[in-house]
């Protein structure tokens, strides 16, 4: 009898949408044989995630004519003997209430500002911040920490072999906080700080609530090192979720590995991407908008810097709304719609998250908040990471809101819009969600990401090339000429406001000489004038957006809705076109 082909099955239980990916090792290679989707159990009336998983497992059963699920509906593995199961099961998921979250530490721009990191890498609503070297009262936070109530405290503090005294001094503070509330309702507690006392932290806490202990995420004064860090508190925020969610723990015990955040593991695949560019200048990004958060993975030669936000197009848009005002969302919108009407359609997406625009208007309104949701996140990343500019080399888009639009063009001029890359940026869409997957498969085999990232499984847009320019609007900002393969030439200007769409087909390569004229950088790098590179083609070919950073909207209605109009048809989108993917 001949040996069964490796096959790895990944579940990932969403807010709206639960999904089963079946991965089989052929020929050497793996392949996506197969997923299945269905709507979310999270909520009413089922309120059992396990529920869903069930389903989606059942309509993959179908696609791939396997059986793998047992009769009292557990998942048959390994394999047996008559090819019925799976060899492994991995489970990820966004869905559960955002968890709130404590930073304690000492020095505001060292410990403090590394817990801040660490806890936007897994969505956590950072509640309070705790630093008794500020001189700040001890009953003010314990009066905030009854009040709040976090589930998950990290104490950072100490360069190894550093301060001591301070970190215990917080750690007993914690302490009183666990002794005070109830013992169900008592704070996880991660230790990441100074490790020539983490087995005394660990011993002090250890009676009163569960302590994890991990490399410290400050090592020294200049160096961060957030990765175990991260690790750790996905597993305890997983962990924390099993006890809040209806069935998960159930999904948990079919998983061969600990179950981890779904941005967790999205992460691990933009970190392993940015592993195969080592010889780029700039990092790649990954963003997945889904119901109830958006995840930001900018990741540069291994490093990777994780930021999850409360922002969504479902659950999240309570937490958007907070964060905006309706007038930022509304000058998104091409067409003049009443405030009432898009007020009414936000509050209807957060009560019903799984509903989807049946018309132009709705369609305008949602894709106008995704591109909010995109320019906040945004500006969260570059705040809480201090990075300077928006270079990338790479962006992959993910998320049923960015890749389920009516056309690819649709998704692309969404992602100019609210992320605002500059200089030369391939844009490549995750329709089949399977970042993620990837990343959760990843701890199973290491080749799976090798094999599954050169794959054609992901929708290429194209390379867009965002030059910076002070020059006023109508004004020639770059020259350029493209020389094709066969030996033709295309030579053209674009001017300042304009996007233009030059012809290169998918995986068309092409030599681009690109020259900027007058006060325009074609990076954010005034040096950068003149550019000569290979670019490579795709579904909407090779675009110059001539918009500049940022891009400018007229407070003049009928200009903005005008500019546009004129944008999307320069991009290729038609007025005509509402549902159905193009």
């Amino acid at each position: 009898m001949a040996e069964h082909s490796t096959t790895i099955l990944i579940i990932d239980i969403g807010a709206v949408e639960t999904t089963a990916t079946l991965l089989m090792h052929v020929d050497g290679r793996y392949e996506l044989t197969g997923q299945g989707v269905t709507n979310s159990t999270c909520y009413a009336p089922t309120f059992d995630v396990w529920h869903g998983c069930v389903s989606a497992i059942g309509k993959l059963e179908g696609r791939t004519q396997r059986l793998i699920l047992a009769d009292d509906e557990s998942v048959i593995h390994p394999t047996n003997l008559r090819g019925e199961g799976v060899d492994y099961v991995v489970v990820t998921t966004s869905s559960g209430p955002s968890l709130k979250l404590v930073a304690a530490g000492l020095l505001e721009d060292v410990s403090l500002k590394s817990c801040r990191r660490l806890a936007a890498s897994v969505g956590g609503r950072l509640v309070d911040q705790i630093s008794l070297t500020k001189g700040s009262a001890v009953d003010a936070h314990l009066d905030r920490a009854l009040k709040t109530r976090p589930e998950i405290i990290v104490l950072a503090g100490g360069t190894e072999g550093g301060a001591s005294r301070a970190v215990i001094k917080t750690a007993e503070l914690i302490k009183a906080v666990c002794h005070l509330l109830p013992g169900s309702k008592r704070p996880a507690v991660l230790y990441a700080g100074n490790q020539a006392i983490a087995d005394q932290i660990k011993a002090m806490l250890d009676g009163q609530t569960e302590v994890i202990t991990v490399a410290n995420i400050r090592p020294s004064m200049e160096k961060e090192s957030l990765s175990a860090a991260q690790y750790a508190l996905a597993e305890i925020l997983a962990y924390i979720r099993t006890k809040q969610v209806g069935g998960l723990n159930r999904a948990a015990q079919n998983s061969v590995l600990p179950l981890l955040p779904t941005s967790f593991t999205f992460g691990r695949t933009m970190r392993l991407l940015s592993t195969y560019t080592v010889t780029e200048r700039n990092p790649v990004l990954g963003v997945s908008v889904e119901s109830n958060q958006t995840t930001l993975a900018d990741a540069f030669r291994g490093s990777l810097r994780l930021d999850v936000l409360p922002y969504g197009t479902g659950t999240g848009v309570s937490m958007l709304l907070e964060n905006t005002r309706l007038e930022e969302i509304q000058q998104w919108i091409a067409s003049d719609l009443p405030s009432v009407m898009v007020r009414d359609y936000l509050h209807q997406k957060a009560l019903y998250p799984a509903s989807v625009p049946i018309d132009q208007e709705s369609l305008l309104i949602e894709q106008a908040m995704i591109r909010v949701i995109l320019q906040l996140s945004m500006t969260h990343a570059r705040q809480l990471f201090e990075k300077p500019n928006n270079g990338f080399t790479r962006i992959v888009a993910a998320g049923n809101a960015l890749t389920n639009g009516p056309t690819i063009r649709h998704s692309l001029l969404m992602l100019l819009d609210g992320i605002q890359p500059s200089g030369l940026t391939q844009f490549v869409l995750d329709e089949g969600q399977l970042m993620a997957a990837i990343g959760a498969a990843a701890a199973i085999d290491s080749a799976v990401p090798v094999h599954m990232l050169a794959s054609s499984l992901f929708a290429e847009l194209g390379t867009v090339i965002s030059p910076v320019s002070e020059e006023k609007i109508d004004r020639p900002i770059v020259h350029a000429k493209l020389q094709y393969q066969d030996g033709s030439d295309m030579t053209f200007e674009v001017k300042k406001g304009e996007i233009k769409v030059v012809p290169l087909q998918p995986r068309q390569e092409a030599e681009l000489e690109i020259t900027a004229l007058g006060r325009t950088w074609i990076t954010e790098n005034p040096l950068r004038t003149r550019l000569i590179t290979s670019v490579v083609g795709g579904l909407c070919g090779l675009v110059i957006d001539g918009r500049g950073r940022p891009i400018y909207l007229p407070s003049n209605r009928d200009d903005l809705l005008f500019l546009q109009q004129t944008w999307r048809q320069q991009i290729g989108i038609s007025s005509q076109v509402m549902a159905g993917r193009q």
